[in-house]
């Protein structure tokens, strides 16, 4: 290369200064990438894998606690086929298609609370016996469950359903009714287990807080659900919902659970229960989450402090010798262009690179200025703006001390500002304060960020709100402080929160449900809020209505809803208030009353008009009208029916004495007449008396025409096989005694309704315990004769039969309610738990197989019910205990007797045949009057023979009871027009006193009496 002059060599920049720092900067930025990048995707790797063994350790747990509960459902399970497998043998399930089958199982229905509904269905699938009134008429033809059991003839598992009629849901279990004769499957009998019911026992199993459990049936239907979710029976299952895998699903309340999968039931193809549980997993996984964050954020904090390091070493080893070659560049310059001649020349080749070199450095320099003076600018509007919001500024150093402050308002330093400059906040301010300010401060310096937090300070006496914010500043230590004073804007959202505060008390308060609609200019509706009461009434969460309002419409009763959106549309143009009342459905399918309680519109600037509505559900106003409806027609039949029965029963108890005093007559005209064409006279007049008796009998009686079918039966097995089934849907707390006499007669009756009656006594029994008590259930053999046919006015025939008695301990019954327990429509039970017809099938069946039901009843004491049946015509007889031996009765006795009978013409007829018998009767026509008489000679009397309906303040059973007071062995014969012995039983009486029922005939009085005189004659005097 030739050496040029200086002038003719351009200066041009080769290489620019500010390219190499670029180029260095890139290397040092991969530098730092390659340092990083490993680093961060090893801490990634170790929190996946800690986060899987998080997941497979409640993985575990969630299987351990799955298989438990499966245990339980599983035990469930095989509970309803034992009770399916011996309820099938119930002789009332033989033929379906008999109304014994219906009543058979409404009355099993109330002792297992668990099943919705029993039923047996023929073998096409329909139902054609149901034990729950109302139940929607059901054709399970088609349903695998039903076709499995009447090919294999098993127990079976079904799907949910949803009975309308009885508005609730529900699974179906099979199991096969065969005939007892050639063992053929008759029909089906179906347990319906109430899915209300299920879900209530998953929530005794004491899981975990925030878990969920659900059954899913085999169609992938849930059919119970934990924490219970009515609105979910029915839906299919999700796919978390069934997952085997180890992973955490959010169900949609915002909580991640691990869920465990497992078949609790198995029977074969399209025959599976499953139960999937979830156990909350959020926790376990925040801790796993939070320490790889904190990794990453160190990773980040050693790679910042590398950057900033880096930049300092750059300053010192590349600006500072470009600085200086800049200089020397410049002076090597000058001295060129000078005057000096003694210095030797330059060569055009150094010129060049020389300018280069330095025009590179100038352009960098000229960089360095104008990114200066940017940097001024920005400072410059950054004070401004400073300057105009309002907050106090403070600038602290390295060590804590204040540098520098900006007062926006210097009414707000807690402190004089002469104390700030050079004090730490630990010194101004009080000593907790002071601590959390510096606190956050070394924080901010180590960790970098922009913390915020708020807090209260006593200034000039009164309490102010401020809000602090902390920014560190760039490469050096020194932090800002940024306070500014929020009391006004505390204060008015306090006050904005009490008010809403109140106003959602006042909204969660009211009786109803309140929603705010907005009306667009064209008629389109909007729902803007949703009070929370919304989901009692719709079964639809505020959230859910909110976003699909359709929900409301599709619930409304569509018969009134084009009424109702008229009245809407009306109101809405009118400006006018409207209310409505109109029924809906909810998701369950229950069906509701609403009272609609629309407000004034309010127009919007935009044209909109807002309505605020109330709902208020009448439900229970409406059904209590329904109900006093159904009462006051069924009160009227009653008080109908009590008015036939008073009626009756008084002019039977007329008719009875005026029976007695034409059979005493005639039966003391008997014993005077000896013309033999007389005496036949006499005896027919007596036996017209015997079948007028006969006919008040038939006045008192219920007739019954029901279908039945007798069969010989052991009553002994009947107790012991329902004895079975029965003992187990009893409370734990009533225990069950049977007590079966050994040889019992066999009888001739209806198997089916004697199971049906048999169930009634004892459903009866169970709900007159409700606390716990003793349940009896006894057998005897009984011969009965005319005078216990009398006294209880009962269509009997004189002669064997077999007793069935049925008694508990609970809380009994009064007289009146004796009186009329067998009326059909009475019942004690609460409203919709009874329906008054049980105890009249009851006397209905027995009168119908020729035999009677009888009731002993005390209040707080207990009641028995007594079925007497007619003994098998075939049947042997038995040793039993003789009758009351009426010969001795024939002949005269003696003995001092005091009669009372407020009819004096049957009381005339007592004392002359008590007389002609040898007896010396005293008189009295009212207990008072006989209290009085004994009162005057207490030991002179043998005997009291009485009626029990008086008049005067003393009755039968009164009077016997106070008697006995002075004389306590004093024996005692009642006589009663009346069929009930309720007017008796429970005042004193004694099981040796003998009732005898009107009219008596004088064999049987002087039989009652001999037996009485002579059993108060073997008696010991009282001490």
């Amino acid at each position: 290369m030739n050496d040029q002059p200086l002038e003719d060599v351009p200066i041009k920049a080769a290489v620019k200064g500010s390219e190499i720092v670029k180029s260095l900067r890139f290397r040092l930025e991969i530098l730092l990438l390659i340092i990083a990048v490993p680093a961060i995707a090893i801490i990634i790797q170790m929190g996946v894998m800690e986060r899987a063994r998080l997941l497979e350790e409640r993985a575990e747990k969630t299987d351990a606690i799955t298989a438990q509960m499966g245990r339980a459902q599983a035990r469930r399970i095989d509970e309803t086929r034992a009770f399916l497998i011996e309820l099938a043998q119930a002789p009332a399930l033989q033929d379906p298609g008999s109304p014994e089958c219906g009543a058979f199982l409404a009355g099993v229905l109330p002792l297992v609370p668990n099943y919705l509904n029993l039923g047996v269905s023929d073998a096409s699938g329909k139902m054609v016996c149901a034990g729950a009134a109302g139940a929607e008429p059901v054709d399970l033809g088609d349903q695998g469950y039903f076709q499995k059991t009447m090919q294999e003839g098993g127990f079976n598992a079904g799907t949910y359903m949803f009975d309308r009629g009885l508005q609730q849901a529900s699974i179906g279990f099979s199991y096969p009714v065969r005939t007892k004769d050639t063992g053929d499957i008759a029909g089906v009998l179906i347990a319906f287990v109430a899915l209300d019911w299920w879900s209530d026992r998953l929530a005794e199993e004491s899981l975990p807080e925030n878990s969920v459990a659900y059954i899913i049936d085999s169609h992938n239907q849930m059919v119970a659900t934990f924490p219970k979710q009515e609105d979910l029976h029915g839906r299919a299952a999700k796919n978390w919902q069934r997952t085997e895998t180890a992973e955490t699903f959010d169900a949609g309340d915002g909580v991640r659970r691990v869920y465990s999968h497992r078949v609790f039931y198995d029977g074969g193809a399209d025959q599976k229960l499953f139960l999937s549980l979830g156990l909350a997993g959020d926790e376990a996984l925040q801790g796993a989450r939070n320490r790889i964050l904190l990794h990453l954020a160190l990773i980040t904090a050693v790679v910042v402090l590398l950057w900033r390091f880096a930049v300092r070493v750059m300053e010192r080893t590349v600006y500072k010798p470009f600085n200086a070659l800049h200089r020397e560049v410049v002076r090597l310059v000058d001295r060129q262009g000078g005057s000096d001649s003694a210095a030797p020349p330059v060569s055009a080749s150094s010129v060049t690179e020389i300018d280069a070199l330095t025009q590179s450095i100038r352009g960098i320099s000229n960089e360095r200025q104008e990114a200066e003076a940017d940097r001024q600018h920005r400072v410059e509007t950054m004070s401004a703006l400073l300057e105009a919001l309002p907050d106090t500024y403070f600038r602290v150093g390295p060590e804590g001390e204040i540098l520098d402050y900006r007062a926006y308002n210097e009414a707000d330093l807690y402190l004089s500002p002469e104390t700030f400059l050079g004090s730490k906040f630990t010194d101004i301010l009080p000593a907790d304060l002071g601590a959390k300010f510096e606190e956050i401060r070394l924080k901010v310096v180590e960790t970098g960020g922009v913390p915020a937090w708020e807090y209260t300070l006593g200034v000039a006496g009164k309490t102010q709100h401020f809000e602090a914010r902390v920014c560190p500043v760039s490469d050096r230590k020194e932090t800002i402080f940024v306070i500014r004073n929020i009391s006004d804007r505390h204060e008015a959202e306090m006050m904005q929160r009490a008010a809403e505060e109140r106003l959602d008390l006042i909204i969660r308060n009211l009786p109803g449900a309140v929603i705010q609609s907005e009306y667009g200019a064209e008629g389109q509706a909007k729902i803007t809020y949703v009070s929370p009461k919304c989901e009692a009434i719709w079964e639809a969460s505020a959230e859910e209505i909110l976003a699909d309002p359709g929900i409301l419409s599709r619930a409304h009763d569509p018969d009134d809803l084009v009424q109702f959106r008229e009245l809407r549309r009306q109101a809405l143009e009118t400006g006018a208030q409207f209310q409505h009342r109109y029924k809906i459905t909810s998701r369950s399918g229950v069906t509701r009353w609403l009272d609609f309680f629309g407000s004034q519109p309010r127009s919007k600037s935009d044209g909109a008009k807002v309505v605020e509505a109330f709902f208020l559900d009448v439900t229970r106003e409406i059904e209590a009208q329904h109900r006093f409806e159904h009462e006051r027609e069924v009160s009227s039949r009653a008080q109908k029916n009590e008015a036939i029965g008073q009626m009756t029963g008084g002019v039977a108890h007329d008719f009875n004495n005026l029976l007695a005093v034409i059979m005493g007559n005639l039966e003391l005209l008997l014993d005077e007449i000896e013309q033999e064409e007389h005496r036949q006279l006499i005896t027919g007049s007596i036996n017209a008396t015997k079948r007028g008796a006969d006919l008040t009998g038939n006045m008192l009686a219920f007739a019954r025409k029901a279908r039945l079918e007798p069969e010989i039966i052991d009553l002994n097995r009947l107790v012991s096989d329902a004895g079975n089934w029965i003992g187990r849907t009893l409370s734990a707390r009533i225990s069950v005694e049977t007590t079966l006499l050994a040889g019992l007669w066999k009888i001739t009756a209806d198997p089916s309704s004697t199971e049906s009656a048999l169930l009634n006594l004892i459903v009866n029994a169970r709900d007159a315990m409700p606390e716990g008590g003793s349940l009896t259930i006894e057998t005897a053999n009984m011969r009965i004769d005319q005078t216990y046919v009398d006294s209880r006015l009962a269509e009997l025939e004189p002669g064997r039969y077999v007793m069935l008695a049925v008694s508990d301990t609970g809380h009994g019954m009064s007289e009146d309610t004796v009186q009329h327990v067998f009326d059909p429509f009475f019942s004690t039970k609460a409203p919709g738990a009874g329906s008054g017809l049980g105890l009249s099938m009851v006397e209905g069946f027995m009168q119908q197989s020729g035999g009677t039901v009888q009731v002993y009843s005390e209040p707080d004491v207990g009641t028995t019910f007594k079925l007497y049946f007619p003994v098998n015509a075939d049947e042997p007889d038995a040793i039993v205990a003789p009758p009351i031996e009426r010969s001795d009765a024939d002949h005269t006795q003696s003995g001092r007797i005091l009669a009372v009978e407020d009819e004096a013409e049957v009381l005339a007829i007592l004392v002359t045949v008590l007389e002609k018998a040898g007896y010396e009767v005293v008189e009295a026509a009212s207990g008072d009057q006989a209290l009085e008489i004994f009162t005057r000679d207490p030991d002179g009397f043998d005997m009291l023979l009485t009626d029990i309906v008086m008049p005067g303040k003393l009755q039968g059973t009164t009077l016997s009871r106070r008697l006995r007071e002075l004389a306590p062995e004093l024996p005692v014969v009642f006589m009663s027009g009346y069929a009930s012995e309720s007017t008796i039983h429970g005042n004193g009486l004694r099981p040796e006193d003998i009732r005898l029922m009107k009219p008596v005939q004088r064999r049987d009085l002087l039989a009652a009496v001999f037996k009485a005189v002579t059993t108060g004659l073997k008696q010991p005097p009282s001490s």
